[in-house]
């Protein structure tokens, strides 16, 4: 059975729900460095923006990866 890649079950991941938080990656996926994914992610040609959000009830700021589809 072959071994599924972190960037691979990422990939799905934003494919199936279209957008992610670095803490949805290490929560729900496991994936440590979730920014780490997405950056060999990018280089595999995957177009994913990230769009810096502010949490309304403490003030922090965090990001949204959300997935535009691959590169042609």
């Amino acid at each position: 059975m072959a071994k599924v890649t972190k960037s691979a079950q990422l990939l799905d991941y934003l494919r199936t729900t279209r957008t992610v938080s670095p803490m949805e990656a290490m929560i729900h996926l496991q994936i440590g460095s979730p920014t780490k994914e997405i950056h060999r992610l990018r280089a595999k040609g995957a177009r994913i923006e990230q769009v810096w959000r502010k949490n309304p009830a403490t003030g922090q700021r965090y990001s949204r990866y959300f997935y535009l589809g691959d590169t042609a």
